[in-house]
């Protein structure tokens, strides 16, 4: 089964995500834009082949001008951006459309 990428609707439920300690990555895009898709599909995809391997990594969008108090917790200074977190700290980061940076990163969470 793909896995899914949920939308974080406030700063508490990005804080409590960030503090369980689970593998999760944060998706830093404009909603329904063609870029956002690209991206989130690369996510997902990722995702699902580390989740193949053993990890549990889980898939959140984020709008970074609703949710500017998240952006600017987590540094987001432009987009996309998709920034990672395990263990209750971040684990990896990548700024602008690079497919094969993101695919970098996905691959270190397992």
């Amino acid at each position: 089964m793909s896995v899914q990428v949920e939308p974080i609707e406030d700063f508490n439920q990005y804080k409590e995500l960030v503090d369980s300690g689970d593998t999760i990555v944060l998706a830093f895009c404009i909603p329904v834009t063609p870029e956002a898709s690209r991206l989130l599909s690369i996510l997902t995809r990722e995702a699902d082949r580390a989740n193949s391997h053993g990890a549990e990594v889980k898939l959140f969008e984020v709008d970074p001008f609703r949710l500017k108090e998240i952006a600017d917790d987590c540094n987001v200074k432009r987009t996309p951006a998709v920034v990672a977190f395990k263990d209750c700290k971040e684990s990896g980061r990548v700024t602008g459309f690079n497919p094969q940076e993101i695919e970098e990163m996905m691959r270190k969470l397992y």
